[in-house]
């Protein structure tokens, strides 16, 4: 454990101690808050219409309508992050030559993926929680179930989890950092956009989308849940694999 949280820590150094946090939190928090925004004042404006008598009779729901919506428009804006936010974990190390000190030193490779992988979790929850403000700021002013938005906020960090976990195995192919951002941005793709039809039932039952949509009504499906938690382990342990192959060839 100790172990595992060195590598922690020096990870979100390397992470804090230069540019690259601040700038992807700063570029998210105006794409997002943009986003927000927006859905706000489209959910307000269809309020006051539907208190028109003479208007389209319409039942509005903050869940069904703001919150949902708004977890698949963050799930969007993760879509891009993330290739970005990994493709460095293992790939800059190889590209330096400094994970060759990694592979011959003590350190298991669980030590090395866990500690690392938390790390980019880590960043990911600060993302996270400076989102929740946009709901405080609604919350004072009509109050709503918090049930149902911890269940979507639930949905977005299983599936943010799930990218930084392909991002990661990616990231573990190459020693340039580009050609994993790459990677990981047209896997992420192929997951997103295999439930369109093309693969039939099978396409849905493998894409992500269809398995955040319970989260977004505010629902926790156990068949979702353990989708994510295997993509993640299989992308971990597929890390680990070619880990360990990188060890006996560099």
């Amino acid at each position: 454990m100790k172990k595992t949280y060195a590598i922690f820590k020096k990870e979100l150094k390397h992470y804090f101690y230069s540019p690259m946090a601040y700038i992807m939190l700063t570029v998210f928090l105006f794409i997002s808050s943009w986003f927000f925004t927006g859905m706000l004042d489209t959910y307000i404006s269809l309020s006051i219409n539907s208190l028109n008598p003479y208007g389209q009779s319409y039942t509005l729901s903050l869940d069904r309508d703001f919150f949902g919506p708004f977890i698949v428009n963050m799930a969007i804006i993760f879509l891009f992050f993330m290739p970005f936010l990994t493709m460095r974990v293992i790939s800059e190390e190889r590209k330096m030559g400094t994970f060759e000190l990694l592979a011959t030193s003590p350190l298991k490779n669980i030590h090395i993926i866990l500690g690392k992988y938390f790390a980019v979790i880590f960043l990911y929850l600060i993302m996270l929680l400076f989102t929740v403000v946009y709901f405080l700021g609604v919350y004072f002013v009509f109050p709503f179930n918090i049930q149902v938005l911890l269940v979507c906020y639930l949905g977005i960090f299983l599936l943010g989890s799930t990218f930084l976990a392909i991002g990661f195995f990616c990231s573990s192919l190459f020693k340039q950092p580009i050609f994993a951002a790459v990677t990981t941005f047209g896997v992420l793709l192929l997951l997103w956009i295999a439930g369109w039809g093309v693969l039939g039932d099978f396409g849905k039952e493998i894409s992500i989308i269809t398995h955040i949509e319970s989260f977004t009504k505010g629902i926790i499906s156990l068949k979702d849940v353990f989708y994510f938690g295997i993509v993640i382990f299989f992308s971990l342990f597929s890390a680990n694999l070619y880990i360990d192959s990188i060890r006996w060839r560099e």
